[in-house]
């Protein structure tokens, strides 16, 4: 985010794939943690698998750069 000139408080929209419901909790726990103070739109949805066998957890952010945070 910072390379690219933007913050964490830029982020709108979250996308998290999990190959185990099991991990809801868990997960969703520690987003929060990064994410405190921030509150984007967010989708989590269970998948058989993700790109490499060894991934239990798939993230996608969309974030938006202010003014202020590209000066």
């Amino acid at each position: 985010m910072r390379e690219a000139g933007g913050e964490l408080a830029g982020i709108v929209k979250v996308t998290i794939c999990q190959v185990d419901p099991r991990y809801r909790e868990t997960v969703y726990r520690v987003i929060g943690r990064w994410l405190k103070g921030v509150h984007p739109v967010s989708t989590g949805i269970v998948v058989s698998a993700l790109a490499r066998p060894e991934w239990l957890v798939e993230i996608d952010a969309i974030a938006v750069r202010t003014a202020q945070a590209a000066s």
